[in-house]
């Protein structure tokens, strides 16, 4: 898994009056051993089951955090590993592996950290235990201006292109 031990997310923003921001970056899952010499399923690596990893919160709260999809429109994370990840296979030696989607959607400000656990079949590191962490701060309402506030193309023939343009001013910091 990389990375490792820590997925650290830095600084990201939250506005309290607005729908939240999402913060995503990806945890890489591989299996470290050399392609085996024939195909075997007992000797891939399979993520546990029924439970292929668990979450908790060490600082902020657990629905600030998604392993998995995330709907931003219903504000539901699905935790079912991707596509790429074949339970009945598993994952083998020597292959490119998977990518699990790691999102943070901070309520409040402060310091966000979770462990999460990956639950697996290989005899060395059954457990592996990653720490999640960022720092949500209070991004600041946006001020911008747009000039001119009208574009005027006048007429434009069915199959003519007419060019135009504006400038957006970020008015704050």
């Amino acid at each position: 898994v990389s990375p490792d031990p820590t997925l650290s997310f830095g600084v990201i923003g939250f506005i309290s009056s607005a729908p939240p921001l999402v913060a995503s970056q990806e945890l890489h899952v591989t299996n470290g051993a050399s392609a085996p010499s024939s195909p075997n399923v007992v000797m891939n690596l399979h993520l546990g089951s029924p439970t292929a990893f668990s979450t908790t919160a060490t600082s902020g709260t657990l629905d600030e955090l998604c392993v998995g999809a995330f709907d931003a429109t219903t504000q539901i994370c699905d935790t079912t590993l991707p596509p790429e990840y074949d339970a009945q296979v598993g994952t083998i030696g020597g292959s490119a592996g998977f990518d699990l989607p790691v999102r943070i959607i901070p309520r409040t400000a402060g310091l966000k950290q979770f462990e999460l656990i990956i639950y697996s079949n290989d005899p060395a590191t059954p457990e592996k235990h990653i720490t999640i962490v960022a720092t949500a701060v209070e991004a600041s309402p946006c001020s911008y201006t747009v000039t001119p506030t009208t574009v005027d193309f006048g007429i434009i023939a069915s199959a003519g292109v007419t060019t135009g343009s504006f400038t957006l001013h970020n008015n704050g910091t």
